[in-house]
């Protein structure tokens, strides 16, 4: 199959099945595309769009990327300040209903009324916040690694840290808020699947994924 993936640049999505691109938000940032599409050509498929984790980019869906746009629409997002997309300036409001916004914006460039919407971590909150506020764009939301919300999160504390102590030493401070360490994995490679094998019991939501996960 030929790839019909066009260079970097603007474009306009009439008519287009793959693209990666850019796009001016409202309030003036060039944020990141991509589309992938690899749908027979007579159909006209769902969108799926994901959008990942902070500190992320569009490029840890690349393994979702084949199997999915056989069959969808896959779109994904640099969200702004990550990846591709332009980081705005540390006086520049940041807020989620921003990165809400962004959404919006591309399924709009791309002309997708409704979407499959994908979000893993923070792109999940976004996600969430985009469900709840415009139900009428969102086909059917799934998550990953994402709480229903920030009431308890320490992530506002997380900017200001990071520029006082360097990227390498906060993740290294943090690590157990993110990993329960008291869990051992020992993953074993077969033939046909991988197992787990943890020294703690898992709570029903951990259970969950590390099931989906190694299945």
């Amino acid at each position: 199959m030929i790839s019909r993936r066009q260079p970097p640049g603007k474009f306009s999505c009439q008519g287009q099945k793959q693209m990666n691109g850019t796009f001016s938000t409202a309030d003036g940032l060039q944020l990141a595309y991509y589309v992938d599409d690899f749908t027979d050509a007579w159909r006209k498929p769902d969108t799926v769009l994901l959008l990942h984790a902070a500190m992320g980019s569009s490029r840890r869906w690349f393994q979702w990327v084949p199997p999915l746009s056989r069959r969808y629409r896959v779109v994904r997002l640099d969200l702004r300040g990550h990846g591709n997309s332009q980081i705005p300036k540390p006086t520049d409001d940041f807020s989620l209903s921003l990165l809400v916004s962004d959404a919006l914006a591309l399924l709009d460039l791309v002309g997708a009324d409704r979407a499959h919407v994908v979000g893993n971590s923070a792109g999940g909150y976004v996600s969430q916040q985009l469900a709840i506020n415009y139900p009428n764009r969102v086909k059917s939301l799934a998550l990953f690694g994402s709480t229903p919300g920030l009431k308890n999160s320490h992530a506002p504390t997380w900017i200001p840290k990071i520029k006082e102590i360097g990227l390498k030493q906060f993740l290294a401070d943090t690590i157990d808020e993110r990993f329960d360490l008291r869990l051992i994995l020992t993953w074993s490679s077969g033939s046909s699947n991988r197992r787990v094998r943890m020294t703690q019991p898992l709570s029903p939501a951990l259970s969950f994924t590390c099931a989906r996960t190694t299945s």
